[in-house]
């Protein structure tokens, strides 16, 4: 897949992302219209001397501090670049350190981890450990992440300086996660989220703007179960913020809510107001079904912490796939074709 140009793709801070142009919405035709696409990623690391791109629909590998758990370094590298695409949770160094003993660490954050990265999406959740239950409430100066330690208070500022110290190519904004299960939370919370976490972004977007590393950002979508919410929330963050943002991650999904239908009006509800060259990122539907639903109705990326989950427990995922009978693939090849 060739890499975007500077003229054809948007770039914003440290990452690229080009839909392919079969994908893209004829003249006069609909943008707000969920459904599959493809794409190209591509991080322009600023201690990487050349570009890197992957193709998307793409699932990022889920890490421990920075790296992925089940594996050394060495193998990492023999990885395709498609697998050394990294989720990180800024909540795994919440412990008793703070950003300092990242960032000073010789050569910058970024030398940090014993990996490379092709591209690194820090977020504040932990897809595994994310309980709303679990935490006290947020209140309009902080939210509260699940940490080594517990739960761990965090401000935009705490946010911002670990954001400065790790050197992601993009970041996905604070969020005040509203439940989405069915009559989880009144109405009224939710649009207080929803505002909180529109006013968090705004100040991240101030705060991390002049950073040298330059980090794309990406805007949290809320609106917990309702869907009129969540399409009001996108569409007033799209509105007021779209310009400045890399890409937008659907949030509050994977944490209780009922699966199919119910799951995909929420879904359905905060694609639709987005910009259709932007890409969109959801956490918590790491099961290869949720994956499918998800990048069905349009989504970009996703976090593939079930692979974590299932290697911790003993077990290996192999997915074999069969064309068709009667498909050229299907049938046997002779030998040198």
């Amino acid at each position: 897949r060739a890499f975007p140009s500077e003229t054809s793709a948007r770039k914003m801070g440290g990452i690229v992302w080009e839909l392919d142009a079969r994908f893209a919405p004829a003249d006069g035709e609909s943008t707000a219209r969920p459904g599959p696409r493809l794409g190209t990623l591509t991080t322009a690391p600023w201690d990487h001397p050349n570009p890197v791109g992957v193709p998307t629909p793409m699932a990022l590998t889920y890490t421990r501090r920075g790296e992925p758990a089940h594996l050394t370094p060495d193998n990492v590298d023999l990885l395709p670049r498609e697998a050394r695409t990294f989720h990180v949770s800024l909540a795994h160094f919440m412990d008793h350190l703070g950003p300092d003993h990242v960032s000073n660490t010789p050569g910058g954050g970024r030398r940090y981890f014993g990996c490379r990265p092709t591209c690194m999406l820090v977020t504040a959740r932990d897809p595994l450990t994310f309980d709303q239950d679990a935490k006290q409430s947020n209140t309009d100066a902080h939210t509260f992440v699940a940490s080594p330690t517990g739960t761990t208070k965090v401000t935009t500022d705490d946010y911002a300086r670990w954001i400065e110290a790790i050197q992601p190519d993009a970041f996905v904004a604070l969020a005040d996660e509203s439940p989405s299960w069915r009559d989880g939370v009144a109405l009224k919370k939710t649009k207080q989220a929803s505002a909180r976490t529109e006013k968090w972004l705004a100040q991240l977007l101030e705060k991390t703007k002049d950073l040298p590393t330059k980090p794309s950002v990406f805007a949290s979508l809320q609106g917990g179960a309702d869907a009129e919410e969540r399409r009001a929330c996108a569409e007033g963050i799209v509105e007021r913020h779209g310009p400045r943002l890399a890409g937008f991650a659907i949030g509050s999904l994977g944490a209780g809510e009922t699966p199919g239908e119910h799951r995909r009006s929420l879904l359905r509800a905060s694609i639709e107001p987005t910009p259709w060259d932007k890409p969109r990122y959801v956490a918590g539907l790491g099961a290869p079904l949720d994956v499918l639903d998800a990048v069905e109705l349009g989504v970009d990326l996703v976090e593939a912490s079930f692979c974590h989950r299932c290697t911790t427990q003993g077990y290996a995922l192999t997915f074999p796939v069969k064309p068709p009978a009667g498909t050229k693939g299907s049938k046997k090849r002779k030998r040198g074709d």
